[in-house]
């Protein structure tokens, strides 16, 4: 049995002056250190395949996770159960 896999990577960095999530300051953002990013990683044995979501952001409510697996089935051909989504906050 083989494995194939493929990957993707997108910027999701938001405008500074947003607000941030357990920012103790009431401002915004002052500025961009690093790219906010989601990647995937998709994995297939040729009968079955996953998506795997990974996203640089505190929380990942979800509403937003299904959303998420909502599209990435209509855009691909998965079904939303074959797509797992994270949060994966880093600092």
């Amino acid at each position: 049995m083989s494995l194939t896999a493929g990957v993707a990577s997108h910027i999701i960095t938001p405008y500074v002056g947003i607000g941030m999530e357990g920012n103790a300051r009431e401002e915004g953002s002052r500025g961009i250190h690093d790219d906010l990013t989601a990647r995937a990683l998709v994995l297939s044995n040729g009968q079955d395949t996953v998506a795997l979501v990974v996203l640089d952001i505190c929380m990942l409510p979800g509403w937003m996770a299904s959303r998420i697996r909502e599209l990435v089935a209509q855009q691909t051909g998965l079904q939303p159960h074959q797509v797992l989504t994270a949060a994966i906050h880093t600092h």
